[in-house]
């Protein structure tokens, strides 16, 4: 057998078009309009990724790869390592709509890679790909530190229609680096070519606190015309630890002037922020003013800690359609939080639930994989329920438990028990709809009591029965405005 240095090009090259066939998502025959080709992995982390592992074999390989651009549609570049071999894949696209990574997988496993040697390997990339930004269909820069991370303005300097995502995070917030704040006044050059910029096909802007602040500093202007031209595109801002307030404080972001900031972005179809924390021990409630409304569609907050989201509304009041808390640690509020959909997820700290439910007063709530959500909690429930407070004002209020197996159905019977009670001396609605999906078998004592509840609530238990999962709203990423309709049919056979 031969080894492989031998095989003729001609081999190589039907080898190469097997494994790119299968590294691609099988196209649908016969569609009226079909979609371009999309790659199975996902996962940009791995060191199998193709066609990247072929390329770094030998130079040989590489020049066969060059001469197919399909190949070359996604473009992911590793600056743990040396990325020159593959700094011609710009080039070796020829014109074709392509996608930008650039990563460092160390970082993801909490590697810290030198500093000055990352700046470098990000930058020579970087202007490498500015020609290029007009056919990108996504950038993505996720690395170790800030430092590294290239200014908006650099990549918002020229029109790309075909943009649908920009990510530009780090790992390790490493100061106020210079070199990235010059590189911000250096964007103020290209603020005045904004007009004839477009970017309509944008969904998410993904970025880090830093360069959200500094965005906001050098390019006001370009930002709000950014938000008058996409009405629908989300913002991810993360990884960042605000600083305190004082007198001599005018550099610093402080979590006032981000709240001031972000109460001028009610055009986002939903703001998430992420992994972000104050860099100075939590302040007395008392002392603190409200500074702002905060006006959005959807609100997402991830991975949060208790002093952060306690200044966080305290600060502010927050009004949305759509709340959604994963991973948070949750204090006690002073304010109400009253938007009309509430998702909690993956949530351990019962504190941290009772405190959330316990100032929320909408009409849909969703919880998700929530060890916390247990018969204490549904007591505290009931509890709000015997005051009127818990579904205020909801003609079709919905309680939604989907993966939450520390609960049951005894707790919940008290809950509607206390709601049914209220509902007698208060002028408020019953819960319209509950769902149960996950749950422990019913006993046939409780499937009657839960039956004669119908058509006032309407109660749906799926147990464990492999398809018989409650359609969860947060799968796509999009607020409940209604239940689907799979939801209607359900009715009592569910039980």
């Amino acid at each position: 057998m031969a080894p492989a240095s031998r095989l003729p090009n001609e081999l190589l090259c039907i080898i190469f078009e097997d494994m790119y066939n299968d590294s691609q998502a099988p196209v649908v025959e016969g569609a009226i309009y079909p979609e371009p080709p999309t790659w199975i992995d996902k996962d940009l982390y791995s060191p199998a990724l193709f066609p990247f592992c072929i390329a770094m074999v030998c130079r040989r390989w590489r020049d066969v790869l060059a001469q197919r651009p399909e190949m070359w549609t996604r473009i992911v570049l590793d600056v743990d390592a040396d990325p020159t071999p593959l700094l011609g894949a710009f080039s070796w696209s020829k014109n074709q709509p392509i996608e930008v990574c650039i990563v460092s997988r160390g970082a993801r496993n909490g590697a810290r890679p030198e500093a000055r040697l990352e700046n470098q390997r990000v930058w020579a990339i970087t202007e490498l790909l500015i020609p290029h930004i007009r056919r990108c269909s996504a950038i993505v820069y996720d690395v170790t530190y800030a430092s590294s991370l290239p200014t908006l303005g650099l990549i918002f300097r020229q029109s790309a229609h075909g943009l649908g995502k920009l990510k530009v995070v780090c790992r390790i917030e490493d100061g106020d680096h210079n070199g990235a704040l010059s590189r911000a006044l250096e964007a103020r050059v290209y603020a005045n070519v904004w007009p004839t910029c477009n970017y309509s096909g944008l969904g998410l802007i993904s970025v880090s606190g830093r360069l959200f602040m500094e965005w906001g500093r050098t390019m006001p202007l370009f930002f709000h015309h950014l938000q008058a031209e996409v009405y629908s595109y989300k913002l991810a801002i993360s990884q960042f630890a605000f600083q305190e307030e004082a007198e001599d404080n005018h550099e610093g972001y402080t979590l006032s002037r981000f709240l001031v900031d972000l109460s001028g972005y009610s055009h986002f179809k939903e703001v998430i922020l992420q992994d972000l924390t104050l860099s100075y021990p939590a302040r007395s409630f008392r002392t603190l003013p409200l500074i702002s409304m905060i006006n959005l569609k959807q609100l997402t907050l991830r991975n949060l800690e208790g002093n952060f989201l306690a200044e966080f509304f305290t600060l502010a009041c927050i009004r949305c359609t759509y709340l959604k808390v994963d991973r948070c640690i949750i204090p006690e509020l002073q304010r109400s939080i009253k938007p009309p959909a509430l998702w909690v997820g993956h949530m351990a700290d019962t504190d941290s639930l009772v405190n959330l439910l316990c100032s929320w007063s909408g009409s849909s709530l969703t919880l998700v994989k929530c060890p916390a959500f247990n018969d204490a909690v549904l007591d505290v429930l009931a509890a709000k329920g015997k005051d009127g407070e818990m579904f205020k004002e909801a003609r079709d209020g919905r309680l939604i438990v989907d993966g939450c197996p520390d609960f049951t159905a005894a707790a919940l019977r008290r809950l509607i028990a206390a709601r049914k009670e209220a509902m007698v001396r208060t002028a408020i609605y019953p819960i319209h709809t509950i769902v149960v999906s996950y749950g422990e078998p019913l006993s046939e004592e409780d499937k009657v009591w839960f039956e004669e509840l119908y058509p006032v609530t309407l109660v749906a238990w799926l147990g464990h029965q492999e398809g018989q999962r409650c359609p969860s709203p947060d799968e796509d990423d999009e607020a409940p405005s209604i239940i689907r309709s799979e939801m209607l049919s359900y009715r009592r056979v569910a039980l």
